[in-house]
């Protein structure tokens, strides 16, 4: 309720084609202060420091890019294809 209520998570979605919804494939979470209070982490003035966390759902992001292009590599689009063949 605190994420929603002071908008500090944010999430990015991928569209799943096949049964018209969204997936999140990453997030972040603003803490504000709540950790750089807690363990006296503080900025060169003093104050408490502002924490955030990302998390990327690597197998979230497979499963979009399967049911978007398929399973065959050679049907994925270019820029797609060449960041595997790296």
């Amino acid at each position: 309720m605190f994420q929603v209520s002071r908008a500090v998570k944010h999430e990015i979605q991928a569209w799943l084609p096949f049964d018209d919804s969204w997936s999140t494939i990453a997030s972040s979470n603003h803490h504000r202060t709540h950790f750089g209070g807690a363990w006296a982490i503080a900025t060169e003035d003093g104050t408490p420091a502002h924490g955030c966390c990302m998390a990327f759902g690597i197998d979230r992001w497979v499963h979009a890019v399967v049911v978007q292009h398929g399973t065959s590599v050679e049907s994925w689009p270019a820029p797609l294809r060449s960041m595997i063949s790296r």
